[in-house]
């Protein structure tokens, strides 16, 4: 081959790929603004008036008002949790973490040779399925 062929097969390939990529953003702007639509048909908010929208307004401050004050509290936060505490004794003892005769805790060799993170993450376990 001669060089004026090479140059006209190069020239052709890089024509070639040019417009393929230009087919191929076509493709894909058309199918993204298809998209667009769709999703903003599916999450299409009607229209309100403005007394709706005044009082969308006032819902909004008050809200916002009332996340500050809840951040800017002082004090402790406490967590409540309603159980039963006699069953959830019981199911302890029938678990073997806790005495059969005494109500003290009892070792339990099934947690000697774990770390302190996954024995703390086997008694959460626990509590969590006593407490469902």
């Amino acid at each position: 081959m001669n060089k004026s062929t090479v140059d006209e097969l190069t020239k052709l390939q890089e024509e070639y790929v040019e417009k393929t990529r230009a087919i191929t953003n076509k493709i894909y702007e058309e199918s993204f603004e298809k998209r667009k639509r769709k999703v903003a048909e599916m999450y299409r908010i009607p229209e309100k008036n403005e007394e709706r929208k005044e009082i969308d307004k006032k819902l909004l401050k008050l809200a916002e008002s009332i996340s500050a004050e809840l951040i800017n509290k002082n004090g402790v936060r406490r967590i409540s949790v309603n159980a039963q505490i006699k069953k959830t004794i019981d199911r302890l003892r029938l678990a073997g973490y806790i005495h059969p005769m005494k109500s003290k805790a009892s070792g339990n060799q099934k947690l000697y040779y774990l770390r302190d993170e996954e024995i703390v993450l086997k008694y959460n376990s626990v509590i969590h399925g006593l407490l469902n």
